[in-house]
């Protein structure tokens, strides 16, 4: 007999749980008999043993269906009152508050080393200096805060935004400047290991950036501004693969809170990539012009000397791989071993088709087929040295364009935004060093101008012509008379 009410009980759960999912969408909170019902729904006997009392499908609906408006009124509750929102979220809900209160903020960098462009990462040891005027500071004596007042002031609380891992972290005590205006300063230690953004296209011809994305993201910060002061670097910084040509400062309110970048622009060393790398490419491909030298009869010992170049140029890749960047698309070194790759190929189908008119010669009986042959080596060789010498022509106008773009965006001050400081003009040792594509730009500009004052004085002439009366040479001296059209 209990056997046969479990199985009816059984029977009436399943279905009762079907039911609930095809109404999902009714939220009836059920009457009181069925919450009772619900609340007896275990229920023990005499004998001490659970069993399960005789129910209807009815009060099991209700009991899904209380609980579902109960979770249901739970999660109304909580997002009424959130106290973690997404940003976005309070951008769409109202426009930001404007500021009213303005924070000073520099940078010392003290210590960059560890770059790794694989991982783009880099370590590095800062110190931030903040200054505001906090209402609570008024009339406070000079010098250090003790702990207790200290809970008075409104510090700013900084976080590092394109941090991995953070090392140190030492705030100095607060300490009053001026009482009259409630001038507060502090200073923060940091060493962390930070993200960076790299751009490997140009390599090794590259410079990069290594930013420091600080930020006010508390609530009581909402209100706040910060004004870049300065971001200076220390003299002592030595890197080994580059070099530092400057450093800027930009700061912004991106979604209604105060976000400061500071960062060093550094550039590659490229000589040593130039004098171990491509001087060492370029003599492997160059090498492919000495098989021209080679009779066409001895077409086999052309093709063996292709071959061997072309392993040459795949060793000599793998032999450097180390030093190159592992990225998804190929950069200005990758284009240029490329194109040398090509050459390479262009010489071995030249000597392919050599060796078929050789065999056309042992077929035919005509005089001029030796004359055809060499004429058409000389065509191959001949297209060969074209092909390399505008080439590596493109390309090195290529590198110097790039490279006068990036100075120009450096001694502008790279991005851009609200508000901007004196110091994101990066230093003179951008504008000063000695490198090809600046001395050519340099030696263009001088010619530009050159025209254009040769320019104005054939405009001048002309304007003088067209008087009638009076000679050219009246442009240079004074008009002997007072009725002259040119007086």
């Amino acid at each position: 007999m209990q056997s046969t009410s479990s199985g009816a009980v059984g029977e009436a759960l399943v279905n009762g749980i079907r039911r609930a999912q095809r109404n999902m969408t009714e939220s009836s909170m059920g009457s009181s008999a069925s919450r009772s019902s619900c609340a007896s729904f275990v229920s023990s006997d005499g004998v001490g043993r659970t069993v399960a009392p005789r129910t209807s499908t009815g009060s099991m609906v209700s009991l899904l269906d209380m609980g579902r408006s109960s979770l249901f009124s739970q999660l109304v509750g909580l997002q009424a009152n959130l106290r973690f929102k997404m940003v976005a979220d309070e951008k769409l809900e109202a426009a930001p508050p404007p500021a009213d209160q303005a924070v000073a903020c520099a940078c010392d960098i003290l210590l960059i080393r560890n770059i790794n462009p694989l991982n783009a990462t880099f370590q590095c040891r800062f110190c931030v200096y903040l200054e505001w005027l906090d209402k609570a500071a008024i009339n406070m004596p000079l010098g250090e805060i003790s702990d207790d007042v200290k809970k008075q002031l409104s510090v700013p609380e900084i976080s590092l935004q394109n941090t991995i891992a953070t090392g140190l972290e030492v705030h100095s005590i607060p300490m009053v400047v001026n009482s009259d205006t409630g001038h507060v300063a502090c200073k923060v230690l940091y060493q962390a290991v930070m993200q960076m953004e790299l751009n490997m296209r140009p390599f090794p011809f590259d410079t990069q950036r290594l930013v420091l994305v600080l930020g006010l993201r508390a609530r009581r910060d909402r209100g706040r501004l910060v004004a870049c002061q300065f971001c200076s670097i220390d003299k002592q910084i030595k890197l080994d693969e580059w070099e530092l040509m400057g450093a800027f400062s930009h700061a912004d309110r991106p979604d209604g809170r105060a976000r400061v970048q500071f960062g060093v622009v550094i550039g590659r060393a490229y000589w040593y990539y130039i004098v171990n790398v491509f001087i060492a490419l370029v003599a492997i491909t160059s090498g492919v012009f000495a098989g021209y030298f080679i009779p066409t009869s001895r077409n086999f010992d052309r093709l063996r000397l292709g071959v061997a170049v072309l392993f040459a140029q795949t060793t000599f890749r793998l032999s450097i791989e180390s030093k190159l960047p592992k990225v998804a698309y190929a950069t200005m070194f990758d284009q240029y071993n490329m194109f040398c790759q090509l050459l390479v190929l262009v010489y071995i189908f030249g000597a392919i088709i050599v060796s078929i008119f050789n065999m056309d010669i042992k077929t035919s009986l005509m005089d001029t087929s030796q004359i055809n042959t060499s004429l058409t080596d000389r065509i191959f060789a001949y297209c060969c040295l074209v092909i390399w010498c505008c080439g590596n022509a493109a390309w090195a106008a290529s590198v110097s364009l790039h490279r006068r773009r990036q100075h120009t965006n450096l001694q502008e001050g790279g991005e851009r935004g609200a508000l901007t400081s004196p110091e994101n003009e990066v230093t003179e040792a951008v504008q000063n060093r000695s490198t090809l594509s600046g001395q050519i730009c340099t030696s263009v500009r001088m010619v530009r101008s050159m025209l254009r004052i040769l320019h104005q004085q054939y405009e001048q002439c002309q304007l003088v012509c067209r008087c009638g009366s009076c000679m050219i040479s009246t442009r240079f001296q004074q008009p002997s008379s007072a009725n002259s059209p040119c007086a």
